[in-house]
């Protein structure tokens, strides 16, 4: 009996796949067995392309007779090509030349709250959004940028993030990113855009943010007299 499942609210005619594992070793182990090479974003993920039978990945779900990949989610097509052309090996003097590029740091604007738990696409689902890859240099800057902007996937291990480009937000982050070239346009039907709390277990466990790494706790409230939402942090 499987413990896991395919993620039912992505793109499964997608070949760009997320596996996610509590042990990276026997998930791949079970993807590599069906000739399909799965390469750590993060201590918890892996990005893999599937070309062609999917069977493979409905065999490596975690059940209770054998551990193997505990989620596969399916992700743009782009996200998994623009990967495979990012080099760990020369990712820290590509990271360097975009930041040398890069004005000085935007404040953050006043803001006495924040309107929304965790970022939504447009309701919309027709709509074509604009996607950017950009490269960050520290956690809680990625963090902060996962609060206030849709956030699509993030790649710790090569200090990347695809997020949607020219969204307005509230406020701005007190940190710089590298922005690349690298863009693509994708349709809403079939995304869901990273929460803080997912983030979080994407990073190495001595390195979970929290709200005083980033903002001032008196800009933050938990709820209003109406009963909206606001940020909640974990």
């Amino acid at each position: 009996m499987s413990m896991y499942s395919l993620e039912p609210t992505s793109d499964q005619y997608s070949e760009c796949v997320l596996a996610y594992h509590e042990d990276a070793q026997p998930c791949h182990e079970c993807l590599n067995s069906g000739a399909l090479e799965a390469k750590e974003s993060s201590s918890i993920a892996s990005l893999l392309t599937v070309p062609h039978d999917k069977k493979i990945l409905v065999q490596c779900i975690t059940t209770n007779e054998k551990k193997a990949c505990r989620n596969i989610v399916f992700l743009p097509n782009q996200i998994c090509y623009h990967d495979s052309k990012i080099s760990v090996k020369n990712i820290l003097n590509h990271i360097k030349e975009l930041f040398s590029r890069k004005s000085p740091s935007t404040l953050p604007l006043p803001l006495s709250e924040i309107e929304r738990d965790t970022p939504a696409f447009s309701n919309d689902l027709d709509q074509l959004v604009t996607f950017e890859l950009v490269h960050f240099k520290s956690y809680a800057c990625l963090a902060c940028y996962t609060l206030l902007h849709n956030v699509l996937f993030v790649s710790i291990k090569k200090e990347y993030f695809w997020m949607e480009k020219e969204q307005a937000v509230p406020m701005k982050c007190n940190c710089e990113l590298g922005h690349t070239e690298s863009k693509f346009k994708h349709g809403m039907h079939s995304l869901r855009p990273m929460s803080f709390k997912t983030l979080n277990s994407h990073l190495p466990r001595t390195d979970n943010i929290k709200s005083a790494d980033m903002f001032p706790i008196n800009v933050i409230k938990h709820g209003n007299a109406e009963g909206g939402s606001r940020i909640h942090w974990e």
